[in-house]
């Protein structure tokens, strides 16, 4: 506890200038300057003009008792505490409970003694100095509270400016995010983003805890969430990295709960990945047809281990599909009473809603069974049309973006990746060429076409060269999970093969040509058969769409060595 330096000062206040004058004197012994007043209207007057550390006050005098100028003196105290010591002849009990509930820390009886007087002004001294103290700390604590406010706001600021950059408006994806009383922070994430040659990446997070270190987590995951989607990454592979980062980086016990939806706007098919959250619902084109996917996986971070395609769940997209998936907070939303909102009353709504009103209805059920409840979890649940996004994101329908931010390099170059089956069961070749491409400042304007165009005849020469499936299995709802299983399974076994891709920038006239070559050394085929089949009036049939969507976008597409090689031809206008 400190000391007071500063010249101590005591207001008496008392009708009789006896009393006056011994009190002067025995506070003077004290170190205290002495102001004095004879009655307690001209007390609360010069307690107005002057600071004081002490007021000992008599009750009974003229034009204002004590009482009454003790409760005006403490009404101007504000934030600093005046000890006021009665000094009172009375010694019945009501005279000394007035002296309290008017504002009176103490009391001293007449006749005055000096050592009790000297007790009594000592530790109003220590109560003084207390009070000073916690003043000061309480003065500290809201500085502090300024600026950690201000911190979080700043923070929030970056936060939100990363997290939107990885979630894109779009009108068939219906989401409800709130988060829990009095954060600013919440430990849901929600990101979006368009792939590059059509088809939509989305990604549910729900971080351990709550506020600010919940949401640390969110800005590594959004970094890595855009930049492994716009070079062309696939779901496992993304996943993959995000659970890495956060197994390496975040304290142990900080984990994340994570839905990846993958909408492939080429096959038509869903990929749905679920790590920890609760079941998510597909509803079918059949008002009666759904599908519940479970959590295959631990939520990421908590170990540090590779994630493939078999926890992957693959489905057609048929006819007004929608996709349903929640964080935990949804379902355990608490009312007055203590009880919990329960899955029963979300199925509940699930059979009560139709698609167009399902996300509403969600938010008012849950909101109606809250009440002024507290909100005890974050909550964000997320509703998607599947075969408007596929519709919308249709890679038939590419268009050029104009963009002015990078131009190509008007000179020839070429390069080259060969991959062997063990290379094949790591990763895709194709966002290591996108990344090439990015490198050169190749134009951006052409990045998606040229995404496609790459990522077709990949799919092509590893599913049906090296892997030998047929497209015709995914003709069925049951045939397209059973596609995509069989090709995990096979891509696992693959013992030999390789493809090679190799792109070359010629000139040719005034302009620019991009040859893009695939090869592999699996089984051929009839590609006079497939390119001569008549387009399919059902464009959700993917069968033979490929390599049609290929020829709309080369200039020139020629197939050797029985479909084994590849080579298309798109032109790259050199004045932009």
């Amino acid at each position: 506890m400190g000391s007071d330096k500063h010249q101590k000062t005591a207001l008496i206040v008392d009708d009789e200038i006896i009393n006056r004058k011994i009190l002067g004197s025995i506070l003077k012994k004290e170190g205290y300057l002495c102001f004095f007043a004879v009655n307690g209207k001209e007390a609360v007057a010069l307690f107005q003009q002057e600071s004081f550390d002490l007021v000992l006050m008599d009750i009974m005098m003229p034009v204002m008792d004590g009482y009454e100028a003790t409760k005006q003196i403490k009404a101007l105290e504000k934030d600093v505490f005046i000890p006021v010591i009665f000094l009172t002849a009375m010694t019945d009990e009501e005279a000394l409970s007035r002296c309290v509930e008017s504002g009176g820390d103490d009391f001293l009886t007449k006749p005055y003694n000096s050592t009790l007087l000297h007790a009594k002004i000592s530790a109003m001294e220590r109560f003084r100095l207390l009070y000073v103290e916690l003043s000061e700390q309480k003065k500290s604590l809201e500085l502090y509270q300024v600026e950690i406010q201000h911190e979080l706001e700043f923070a929030e600021h970056i936060f939100q400016n990363i997290t939107s950059r990885a979630t894109i408006d779009l009108p068939y994806l219906k989401f409800w995010a709130s988060t829990m009383s009095q954060s600013l922070f919440s430990g849901d994430l929600l990101l979006t983003a368009r792939k590059p040659a059509g088809g939509l990446h989305v990604l549910l997070c729900d971080f351990t805890g709550h506020g600010l270190p919940a949401a640390v987590g969110a800005l590594p995951v959004s970094e890595i969430f855009i930049a492994m989607t716009n070079r062309g990454f696939e779901l496992a592979n993304i996943v993959t990295e995000i659970n890495k980062k956060l197994n390496r980086e975040l304290p142990t016990g900080f984990f994340c709960a994570a839905t990846f939806i993958d909408i492939d706007a080429t096959t038509h098919t869903i990929q749905i990945w679920n790590a920890g959250l609760p079941d998510i619902v597909l509803f079918g084109s059949n008002e009666n047809e759904s599908y519940r996917i479970p959590s295959t996986h631990l939520a990421l971070g908590i170990t540090n281990q590779e994630i493939g395609n078999k926890e992957v769940v693959v489905y057609p997209i048929t006819n007004n599909q929608v996709l349903f998936m929640y964080t935990d907070g949804l379902v355990e939303v608490v009312n007055d009473e203590d009880e919990m909102y329960g899955c029963e009353r979300l199925e509940r709504c699930f059979l009560e809603s139709k698609s167009s009103d399902l996300m509403e209805n969600i938010k008012q059920s849950v909101m109606l069974f809250r009440g002024d409840a507290n909100q005890h979890d974050d909550i964000t649940c997320v509703q998607l049309n599947c075969f408007e996004a596929v519709s919308d994101l249709n890679p038939d329908q590419i268009e050029t973006q104009k963009t002015a931010s990078k131009r190509m390099v008007a000179a020839e170059w070429g390069t080259t990746l060969d991959f062997t089956a063990e290379m094949l069961k790591e990763t895709s070749p194709i966002p290591m060429l996108m990344n090439t491409l990015s490198n050169i400042l190749f134009i951006d304007e052409f990045k998606q076409k040229i995404f496609t165009i790459l990522s077709e005849l990949y799919s092509n020469a590893l599913d049906h060269g090296l892997l030998g499936l047929k497209s015709e299995y995914k003709s069925t709802s049951e045939g397209f999970v059973g596609y995509y299983k069989e090709r995990e399974r096979r891509l696992a076994n693959l013992k030999e093969g390789r493809i090679k891709i190799s792109l070359e920038q010629i000139k040719c006239n005034d302009d620019y040509v991009l040859k893009i070559k695939v090869m592999h050394t699996g089984e051929g085929f009839d590609f006079n058969k497939i390119t001569s089949l008549p387009v399919h009036q059902d464009k959700f049939v993917p069968s033979g769409r490929g390599i049609k969507l290929v020829n709309s976008l080369c200039s020139k597409v020629e197939y050797s060595d029985e479909g084994r090689t590849v080579e298309a031809i798109f032109t790259l206008p050199s004045k932009t």
